[in-house]
């Protein structure tokens, strides 16, 4: 019985993901984003424009629109006393744990969905691939097989996917942030803040050691270790062992507020 109030809990959070409209909105900005970041350089193929975009400050504003759906939650919670209503009914621990969920999960969602929509809107326009990245990415780059395959919808919506575990990561320092900045523009400006500070002083951090840069980490053009599957799984551990410890601290900010 309480496992199945828990997972209620958890999915009631996770559906209304899809029912904010925000989350669309969401997706939207980050395909505008990228659009944004190429405006100045068109790229003759899919596949060069969205690597150039994601390389480009353009692609900043999609941290922004990745956290626009969820990454103020806690602060419009607690305006709205929602929050009293939700750890009455749960418990404060199970409502930080879904919420922390509901967070990241729309965060990797709206910026996969966006970087799609991009790449089909691109592809509209021009071919997905020219001979020049095709060669690059088989020597460098990660999920070059899905290239070789033609399979490029699914290798753009794997590059998001890597891309939204970070997206995931500063939404989750937006929401914790917003526990102490109740001004909403300021709380969605958090992402690309830390995005900026991280990616400085991981540099100056990483130069013997790219294991640790931000850049190396979650851009999967890189392809770190040599290895599809190890570079995933490398992104995807360092950006839940960043969400486990920003929901333990939430959970300490909410408890003392409450």
């Amino acid at each position: 019985m309480k496992s199945n109030r828990n997972r209620g809990y958890l999915l009631t959070d996770i559906g209304r993901v899809f029912k904010k409209k925000e989350t669309y909105i969401g997706m939207i900005g980050v395909a505008a984003a990228l659009f944004f970041s190429i405006s100045s350089d068109l790229q003759e193929s899919v596949i060069s424009n969205f690597l150039y975009g994601t390389y480009g400050v353009g692609f900043l504003l999609s941290f922004v629109f990745c956290a626009f759906s969820y990454g103020t939650i806690y602060s419009d919670e607690l305006e709205t006393y929602y929050i009293r209503y939700s750890v009455i009914r749960g418990g404060l621990k199970k409502y930080v744990i879904s919420k922390t969920a509901a967070i990241f999960l729309s965060s990797v969602l709206v910026m996969v969905a966006g970087c799609g929509v991009f790449g089909i809107l691109c592809s509209l326009h021009m071919p997905w691939a020219d001979a020049q990245i095709c060669q690059e990415l088989a020597e460098y780059g990660g999920y070059a097989w899905l290239i070789e395959e033609k399979k490029y919808v699914l290798w753009i919506l794997a590059y998001g996917l890597q891309w939204g575990l970070l997206a995931g990561s500063l939404s989750q320092i937006a929401a914790y942030v917003s526990l102490y900045i109740t001004n909403r523009l300021l709380v969605l400006a958090v992402p690309v803040f830390c995005y900026q500070i991280i990616t400085e002083f991981s540099a100056k951090l990483t130069e013997k050691n790219s294991m640790w840069s931000i850049q190396s980490v979650f851009d999967a053009r890189y392809r770190m270790f040599g290895n599809d599957g190890k570079m995933f799984l490398w992104a995807l551990g360092l950006s839940l062992c960043i969400t486990a410890f920003l929901c333990g601290a939430s959970y300490i900010r909410l408890k003392n507020r409450m």
